[in-house]
C-alpha cells in the first residue's frame, strides 16, 4: 500500500539523518564566541569552504541556511562554488536571493531551483554577495574554535576560514580565520509537512490524506 511505502521512507530518512533530519553539513549550533564579516559594497563576495572526504555518500541538497543581518535593508545572493582547498574556482549552483532585515541576526534559507548533488572528495565554497538595497549585510561567524553541527555527516569538514573578492577579475584573498555559520539540508521524502524533521506528525499527515 502507498501508506506503507511512505512509512518505510520515513524510517529510512530518519535513520540516515537521525540526529537532525535532512542536515548534511553545518555549524549553526556553534556556541563559540561570535563575530561577523560584512559589507555594503555589491562588488564584494565572501566565500566559506567545506570539504567532503572520500567516505562521504553523495546526496542532493535542496537548501542552505545562513545567519545574516542587515542595517538599512539589503538583498543578497548565495551560490555554491567548487574549488581547491585554498580557493574557489567556479560557480556550481545558484541558491537564489533573499531580502535581509535588520537586527537581530536571523537564519535565512536559500533554495536552489533544483536539488544539487554534493559529491565525495570535493572542496565546496559557500559564496555570499550583496546584490541590492541601501544597507550593509553581515554574516555571523565564530571568532575562535571549530565546530561541526551534531547530525552533520561525519565525512564533512568545515575549516575556520573566510575568503573575499571584488569583481571577477580580483583574486580571492584570505579575509579572516572566522568560521561563518551555515547549514546545508537535503531533500527528505519523509518530511511531508515541511517541518524540517521526520516524526509521527508526518505519518499522521499521510494517513489523514490517504486513509
Amino acid at each position: 500500500r502507498f501508506t506503507s511505502l511512505i512509512v518505510a521512507a520515513l524510517v529510512l530518512c530518519s535513520t540516515n539523518r537521525s540526529a537532525n533530519a535532512g542536515l548534511v553539513v553545518g555549524n549553526l549550533t556553534s556556541t563559540s564566541p561570535f563575530g561577523s564579516i560584512g559589507t555594503d559594497d555589491t562588488s564584494i563576495r565572501f566565500a566559506a569552504p567545506f570539504r567532503l572526504e572520500g567516505s562521504f555518500s553523495s546526496i542532493d541538497v535542496a537548501s542552505i541556511t545562513l545567519r545574516l543581518v542587515s542595517t538599512g535593508g539589503a538583498t543578497v545572493r548565495v551560490k555554491l562554488w567548487v574549488g581547491s582547498e585554498s580557493i574557489p574556482v567556479a560557480p556550481a549552483c545558484d541558491f537564489g536571493t533573499q531580502d535581509i532585515g535588520p537586527t537581530p541576526f536571523s537564519d535565512y534559507t536559500f533554495t536552489a531551483g533544483s536539488p544539487f548533488p554534493l559529491m565525495p572528495g570535493y572542496n565546496y565554497w559557500v559564496v555570499l554577495q550583496k546584490t541590492g538595497g541601501n544597507g550593509s549585510v553581515a554574516w555571523r561567524a565564530t571568532v575562535d574554535g571549530h565546530m561541526v553541527e551534531p547530525g552533520s555527516d561525519p565525512a564533512a569538514n568545515i575549516p575556520p576560514m573566510l575568503f573575499a573578492s571584488g569583481s571577477t577579475a580580483t583574486p580571492w584573498v584570505t579575509r579572516t580565520t572566522h568560521e561563518p555559520l551555515f547549514a546545508f539540508r537535503s531533500e527528505c521524502v519523509g518530511d511531508v509537512n515541511g517541518s524540517g524533521s521526520v516524526d509521527v506528525d508526518d505519518v499522521i499527515g499521510v494517513n489523514l490524506t490517504w486513509g
